[in-house]
């Protein structure tokens, strides 16, 4: 129990998408961070993870298992962070699939990982310049502050079946977990936010957002750590809500779990929608503690079988609000 078995694949962590309403024109929404190659190590500067099998962090079994892990849930959007195998690995694999797709690096020397996004062309098409840049709105978007290199990406598409104009971001905030990275949590999420309000009020006065991210920020105050960036970004004028909390009142007990000197147990990843423009028709189930591997993730089920990431994905089914578009 907790398996699914592939013929042609190690066993994925068995997850279903649970309906909570039916839905005509919904789309599905992945947030995924794959975990960085650079970062999938034992050592303590690159992941630190010495409690999985070396076998489960090599970069040739990592792969597949991620790719799988896409493919088996079939998303119209998949926004990924901790990309360093974009172009030798996830864009040529995914547009085989149907996936158009965007990537920007993190602000420093290469080699690094980054945020992408992907999106299947069969429902959605480009509807204008993709991103927006803090300093100039016609430009990828780029929050990098002293002794940090986060980013994130603006996307705006069309819904193709309804011809509606939706604006996806994807982005990965400052990994500290102190008061002083919060403080940068904060500052990048105000940034982010300040950018999709330009990005709004430049294209269509009621286009709605879908915002994936790893804040690396947990919902609920943590030791001395109060949830200010996740705060700011529910309480912000573009009324966006998140998809777990939304359906079930709270967020997932966790996103991701690791163990390395110290076990990690924590929420940190999150899919925020227009509360105003879309209802949520299904999401992802998160499993429990008893179906979790016991080394954690990243980790090997069983013999043979892999987990190639660190974070849980999070998928939601989303439809168009139709009944505010009906007359009152």
């Amino acid at each position: 129990m907790g398996y699914i078995e592939h013929t042609r694949m190690s066993a994925l962590l068995a997850r279903q998408l649970v309906r909570i309403h039916d839905a005509a024109t919904a789309f599905k929404v992945m947030q995924f961070n794959v975990l960085a190659d650079a970062l999938s190590g034992a050592d303590e500067h690159h992941g630190g993870f010495i409690h999985t099998p070396f076998e489960c962090l090599d970069w040739e079994y990592r792969k597949s298992q991620l790719l799988e892990e896409v493919k088996r849930f079939d998303p119209d959007v998949v926004c990924m962070e901790e990309v360093d195998h974009y172009d030798d690995w996830f864009q040529p694999q995914l547009a085989s699939l149907g996936y158009s797709s965007h990537f920007l690096p993190k602000a420093k020397p290469p080699p690094t990982d980054g945020c992408a996004l992907f999106y299947k062309t069969s429902t959605f098409q480009p509807t204008t310049a993709t991103s927006a840049s803090v300093s100039d709105p016609q430009e990828t978007i780029h929050i990098t502050y002293p002794n940090a290199s986060q980013v994130a990406l603006l996307v705006p598409l069309t819904h193709i079946s309804t011809n509606k104009q939706i604006i996806f971001s994807v982005t990965h905030l400052k990994a500290t977990k102190d008061e002083s990275g919060e403080v940068i949590r904060v500052e990048q999420a105000t940034h982010l936010l300040d950018a999709l309000h330009t990005t709004h009020t430049t294209t269509t006065a009621a286009t709605p957002h879908i915002l994936c991210a790893d804040l690396n920020a947990q919902p609920i105050a943590s030791g001395n750590i109060q949830p200010r960036s996740y705060q700011a970004i529910l309480e912000n004028s573009l009324q966006l809500d998140s998809a777990y909390r939304a359906h079930t009142g709270s967020e997932p007990d966790y996103t991701t779990w690791k163990l390395r000197k110290h076990e990690a147990k924590m929420t940190i990843d999150y899919v925020f929608f227009s509360k105003e423009h879309f209802v949520v028709t299904e999401l992802l189930s998160i499993p429990t503690p008893e179906e979790m591997p016991t080394n954690r993730l990243p980790a090997c089920f069983k013999a043979d079988n892999f987990s190639g990431h660190d974070s849980l994905d999070l998928i939601l089914r989303v439809d168009f609000d139709l009944d505010l578009e009906k007359p009152k």
